[in-house]
């Protein structure tokens, strides 16, 4: 090959390179449009999906088309078909969400139900054929669903496939506008269980069951906003309405009507979890702590406790052990002893306002036993049985800048 020749063939390969990196650069500024996979129960077609037309039959026959980001959007209906198993798991999820997919009713909850099944060869519903109602893992979305039906294995209590038979989260996913109603799960959390994170937000959990945590299971982890949690329960164990095991955080919600056979009808902290700007009423336990009970960790910041009622102590919290209320108001709750709290190790309560609480023995406003410190707080108002209107110490417990006006008792009507 000539000079000539050699020159011509390297300026050709420098156009072409060229022209291949400018290619290149500009397909890197395509937008990508996210795609929207439809579903109806009645459509001609069942699939692909791309109109109303051939929208497919059950969501999850959508769900498993989509890709991340897409949308599937979710026409009125009743969706008790179809499902898929989880990695790593066995029980049946009618949707089962490990893509960062947006899963979206048209109509919202009250015309969008996702039913799930309960094993129709076991009394209590748990057994091989049940059905969860939705699985949803990091980034995936349901909005706008009514879950009920849900139920779970009875093959380990401590197992994923016996938790959460509503919805389960893995590390991550929010579920928002749904209502989780008459789910059941032999382990944790009958309406939702959070396994390491996940979000919860401006949705209705009610009617539940479980073992543990009645209406919702905070494992580790997760977050409920502008949430109503109510008439859930529990049966043997504690957390009526909610079980925060070493995790968890509440904001503005709304706790109530819940029971517990175990503790905790309203909420059970065990080790850890938080409560902010929350409502807890009207919640029922024939243990202890019926509005909440701290089991070694625990906060309620800035929270309501009102009329709730336990039959052994602490009508509006239990503390065992640490345990934290800042700025609360605790007010007619009663209880066998410790009408509005009972403080059993180093629990603190903060500005707290204890009014209006009762119990048949001693310490309605406050019982303190074995440490325990008040701060600033007033307790007013309440009215002991037995002895220690305001509070009752034994064997311990402090208070400190507070103040006590208007109790009662037989005997003490102070402290």
């Amino acid at each position: 090959m000539n000079e000539s020749m050699m020159c011509y063939s390297w300026r050709l390969s420098r156009f072409i390179a060229v022209i291949v990196i400018c290619v290149v650069a500009m397909m890197g500024t395509v937008s990508v449009h996210a795609a929207t996979v439809y579903v109806a129960t009645n459509s001609l077609a069942d699939g692909p999906g791309t109109d109303w037309t051939n929208a497919f039959h059950t969501i999850q026959g959508a769900v498993n088309v989509a890709g991340d980001g897409d949308t599937v959007l979710v026409t009125n209906g009743v969706y008790d078909a179809g499902g898929a198993v989880a990695p790593g798991a066995g029980l049946t999820n009618r949707v089962c969400l490990t893509k960062a997919i947006t899963v979206q009713s048209v109509s919202g909850p009250e015309n969008t139900l996702i039913v799930g099944t309960a094993d129709p060869g076991v009394e209590n519903g748990y057994g091989p054929t049940a059905v969860r109602c939705v699985y949803l893992s990091t980034n995936a979305v349901v909005s706008g669903f009514t879950l009920t039906n849900g139920n779970t294995f009875n093959d380990d209590y401590f197992s994923l496939n016996d938790s959460g038979g509503g919805v389960l989260f893995s590390y991550g996913g929010t579920v928002t506008n749904c209502v989780v109603t008459d789910c059941s799960a032999n382990g944790f959390g009958g309406g939702a269980y959070f396994d390491h994170g996940g979000t919860l937000a401006g949705c209705t959990v009610s009617g539940n069951f479980a073992v543990s945590g009645g209406g919702v299971c905070c494992k580790f982890g997760g977050t409920l906003n502008d949430c109503t949690i109510s008439t859930n329960s529990t049966y043997g164990d504690p957390g009526g309405g909610v079980y925060c095991w070493q995790g968890g955080t509440l904001n503005n919600c709304v706790i109530s009507g819940n029971y517990a056979e175990g503790g905790g009808g309203g909420v059970h902290f065990k080790q850890d979890g938080t409560l902010n700007s929350c409502t807890l009423s009207g919640n029922t336990t024939q243990g202890s702590g019926a509005g909440a009970y701290f089991n070694n960790g625990g906060t309620l910041t800035d929270c309501i406790v009102n009329g709730n009622s336990a039959t052994n102590q602490g009508g509006g919290a239990y503390c065992n052990g640490a345990g934290t209320l800042s700025h609360c108001t605790i007010s007619s709750n009663s209880a066998g002893a410790g009408g509005g709290v009972y403080c059993s190790g180093n629990a603190t309560l903060t500005n707290c306002t204890i009014r209006g609480n009762s119990t048949i023995g001693n310490g309605a406003g406050a019982f303190l036993t074995l440490g325990g410190t008040l701060y600033t707080c007033v307790l007013s108002g309440n009215s002991a049985g037995s002895t220690g209107g305001g509070a009752y110490f034994g064997n311990g417990g402090t208070l400190d800048g507070c103040t006590l006006s208007g109790n009662a008792a037989a005997r003490g009507s102070a402290a």
